[in-house]
């Protein structure tokens, strides 16, 4: 860790998680600074610095290139929002060929960076729009060499073509014909867009038949602000939610500031761990769930005030810069998130029962997710800082505590998995369990429930066990989702073998090669670890069981 709050440091305070306290989480960036400033836009005295772009190209490989530069700034992903909107002046008069070389352009440099910890490609993703949506329609368009041309309303076509253009490239894959790991492909969802670009969407949707790689924020929701931004595995940042603790309401002013928003870090709340203190006493449970939320609070404190203090010290040099005196990361636009692991377990310790399989342990976990949403409100209003509840990834944090749990409170821990052999898990934040035999709309119908509860970050997955879904029975699913229930946040996800020795890429899982037979080391496998596509063989012990354990569906 690096850093503790006061105490013994006994096992028994291990009851959250906090990492990589001295650098930011993740941010989503407003694409037009790189566009009207160059690269990089405040300038850097120790190398190169690009002008704003005159050409189309230059534009998209500034974007790509951004996202490496400042990465090694930050431990979590970064993005842009209204890419097709904010790339559209530059557009006109291309043809779509044109427009699909762009993007194969910008999808391939972004995956050829190596720029994150360890030679990793960057953890990126872009927002996609069939159109500009009504709040840019009248925001001066940033144009070649930075200069204004218009406003994003005359660059409709532009906009929708380039959309177009980016699902295609997505589609196809890469020079093998393997899936893009990043950038994530995110596309937003309004009710009227889904009648008005239908056919776009569809294309979307034979996308997802194929690679499952486009995530859905559904902005249809009735719950939904109608200004929404995704980033990361799937924290959720609204405007509205920030402004409410902002003296300044113009920073969130789109002819006058930058939308440069993020979560500066997320700590992890063990949930079972709380239900195996209160010993069936929903007081205690209450009283701990309080207790640890009051810890987390201090420690996103202490990372507000360590990233001010590293940022005055010119140690975080890219996000310090400024351009007309405010830094590119505003601490005004930022939120503390709170995460949460297992509430699935936190209930079934504390009513026997888990998530799905009674009346009485949902309402639980709903009440704890209720009191978890008041209690960040409550410290946002007191602190004057966006604290925000999430359902945070965590990959590794969900077997770490499962695996702590069985060694203090063996008698009492309840993980999902093999203690036996150590491949132990607790299902992510709030999610059902993930091998609950009970059909698919019934998941989707009760986790969509708690979404509107948590805001801050949500994610519902589908598992596919088909290996060719239909793109039509996708499209029809999908509407029924995003116009039914109030699902924030969705993806489809399906799994994949690789061939490392003839490199076919095939959907489903195979121990050889369909097509020239090797097996073993030559054989990769993917699937979503939570947010993102990665390596199978690469997920830890219980990570690789919770895999294993996923109900998978076919879609008819």
């Amino acid at each position: 860790y690096d850093f503790t709050l006061e105490g013994n440091g006994s096992w028994e305070q291990h009851t959250f998680y906090a990492e990589n306290i001295l650098i930011h989480n993740c941010q989503e960036w407003d694409l037009r600074i790189i566009l009207k400033y160059g690269l990089p836009p405040t300038g850097w005295a120790h190398s190169a610095v690009s002008a704003p772009a005159n050409h189309a190209m230059v534009a998209v490989l500034h974007a790509a290139k951004w996202l490496g530069i400042v990465q090694g700034e930050f431990s979590g992903g970064q993005g842009y929002d209204n890419f097709t909107v904010f790339l559209a002046p530059y557009l006109r008069g291309k043809s779509f060929d044109e427009l699909v070389q762009l993007a194969q352009c910008f999808l391939f440099e972004s995956n050829q960076i190596y720029a994150a910890r360890g030679a990793q490609v960057p953890f990126t993703s872009v927002s996609c729009l069939p159109t500009v949506p009504e709040s840019l329609y009248d925001v001066p368009a940033i144009s070649f060499g930075g200069k204004v041309d218009g406003v994003y309303g005359d660059y409709v076509d532009e906009c929708n073509q380039f959309f177009r253009a980016m699902t295609q490239v997505f589609s196809k894959g890469d020079g093998t014909g393997k899936m893009f790991n990043f950038p994530k492909h995110e596309v937003k969802l309004r009710k009227d867009w889904m009648k008005e670009f239908e056919d776009e969407y569809f294309e979307i949707c034979e996308e997802a038949a194929k690679f499952g790689s486009p995530y859905f924020l559904n902005m249809a929701a009735d719950w939904m602000p109608d200004e929404v931004h995704s980033q990361c595995c799937r924290i959720i940042l609204t405007p509205d939610g920030i402004k409410k603790f902002c003296h300044d309401p113009e920073i969130f002013d789109w002819h006058k500031s930058y939308m440069n928003m993020g979560s500066l870090q997320s700590v992890s709340l063990n949930l079972p761990r709380y239900a195996y203190m209160a010993n069936g006493d929903d007081d205690v449970l209450f009283e701990k769930i309080d207790e640890n939320l009051e810890l987390a609070a201090d420690i996103l404190k202490i990372k507000q005030d360590i990233i001010e203090k590293r940022m005055r010290d010119g140690l975080i040099p890219m996000c310090a810069g400024e351009i007309d005196g405010t830094p590119l990361l505003d601490m005004r636009k930022q939120s503390l998130s709170v995460g949460f692991v297992g509430l699935n377990e936190c209930v079934l310790a504390h009513t026997g029962h888990e998530l799905h399989e009674t009346d009485d342990a949902y309402n639980l976990g709903t009440k704890v997710l209720q009191r978890l949403s008041d209690r960040c409100l409550e410290f946002s209003v007191d602190n004057q800082r966006n604290f925000s509840l999430w359902e945070q990834p965590a990959e590794s944090t969900a077997s770490r505590f499962a695996e702590l749990d069985l060694k203090h409170y063996k008698d009492k821990a309840l993980p999902q998995g093999d203690p036996i052999n150590g491949s132990v898990y607790y299902t992510n934040s709030g999610h059902l369990n993930y091998a609950a035999n009970i059909p698919l709309t019934e998941r989707i119908t009760k986790q969509a429930k708690f979404h509107p509860i948590i805001k801050g970050g949500v994610i519902t997955h589908m598992w596919l066990g088909e290996s060719h879904p239909d793109p039509e029975g996708l499209w029809k699913f999908t509407k029924n989702i995003s116009l039914n229930t109030p699902t924030a946040y969705f993806a489809y996800t399906l799994d994949f073998s690789q061939c490392l020795k003839c490199n076919t890429f095939s959907t489903g899982i195979y121990n050889e090669c369909p097509k020239c037979g090797a097996g073993g080391d030559y054989i990769e496998w993917w699937s979503r670890v939570t947010g993102y596509y990665s390596r199978v063989k690469r997920y830890n012990e219980g990570k690789m069981q919770e895999w294993k354990d996923r109900k998978r569906y076919n879609l008819k």
